[in-house]
């Protein structure tokens, strides 16, 4: 019987033995994954984006004022389930802009690309608004005016009167050379930020462009850059590499101080699925494997600078 205990007394140690030294690969795993992640989704802007807005500077040093000249939401005809979304949206701009539906473009037209369709047509919908905003002298003829870019699947986080308001307090806000101003992302950026007003930052242009506003005097030069780098690579990820000085808008202290990544960002967000929703469950395990992250990213970040 002694023999049996001392065996059992074995197996047991060495099962816990086993199951630390899981734990300890699984959490070293996570740790370096997290840490791999972060620094791909937050490099600094390109050498080739450090020049992005060089020819502009002498023009535009002075911050101006703000006027919002249109607004446009991508929408694909066949999605008649973000039809709602479209219409709130449409009601919540009212006082501020006319919404102009453009139908997204088809990403199987285009042959030969390296991401895949639904990036194409994504890609393609989004310049080629850009070179409408571009090619119109009223827009293009003042430093003070924006142009709104929405997709169709938006959900505002606020009233409709504080988003219209905080817009604008954003827009005024942003310096002469923000080209692209993000109303709404899906995880802001973490390092390199400036403040320059309440809920208002500007640093690496963040991820998604379900929302996000245009100074239509630069409009030329993302039309430019897409131009050079068509359908080679997500949008986003062109905008995020080589479009420096980007704004981006929180809708409120809770956005800014707590865990963003689930609570969401901006004063748009996506669909209620998402994790960029101000109303997203904080029981799901996405959130709280996002929450994980970002608690290693910040620990990481304050040990690099010691």
């Amino acid at each position: 019987m002694s023999r049996l205990n001392t065996k059992l007394g074995g197996l047991v140690v060495f099962s816990i033995v086993l199951l630390v030294l899981f734990c300890v690969t699984a959490v070293s795993f996570a740790l370096t994954f997290a840490l791999l992640c972060n620094e791909r989704r937050h490099r600094p802007c390109s050498k080739e984006g450090e020049l992005f807005l060089k020819d502009d500077a002498p023009n535009h040093l002075q911050i101006p004022a703000a006027k919002v000249v249109a607004a446009f939401v991508i929408h694909s005809k066949h999605r008649k389930d973000r039809e709602k979304y479209i219409k709130t949206l449409e009601e919540c701009l009212a006082g501020l802009t006319s919404l102009e539906v453009v139908q997204a473009n088809d990403g199987s037209l285009l042959k030969n690309c390296s991401i895949r369709k639904s990036e194409v047509g994504c890609f393609l919908s989004h310049m080629g608004i850009c070179k409408r905003i571009a090619s119109n002298p009223e827009f293009c003829g003042s430093a003070d005016n924006w142009a709104l870019i929405f997709e169709d699947d938006v959900i505002i986080n606020l009233s409709h009167v504080e988003t219209c308001t905080q817009i604008m307090q954003a827009l005024r806000e942003f310096p002469a050379l923000t080209p692209l101003a993000y109303l709404g992302f899906s995880e802001p950026p973490k390092n390199r930020l400036k403040r320059v007003g309440i809920y208002t930052y500007v640093g690496t242009a963040p991820w998604a462009l379900h929302a996000y506003a245009v100074r239509c005097i630069h409009a030329h030069k993302i039309v430019s850059l897409l131009s050079d780098k068509i359908c080679r690579f997500p949008v986003d990820m062109v905008f995020h590499r080589n479009v420096p000085n980007a704004g981006f808008v929180y809708a409120s202290k809770t956005q800014c101080r707590i865990t963003p990544s689930i609570y969401g960002c901006g004063l748009f967000a996506q669909d209620e699925s998402s994790p960029t929703g101000i109303n997203f469950g904080k029981n799901n395990i996405k959130a709280a494997w996002d929450a994980y992250q970002a608690v290693i990213e910040n620990l990481a970040t304050k040990v690099c600078k010691k």
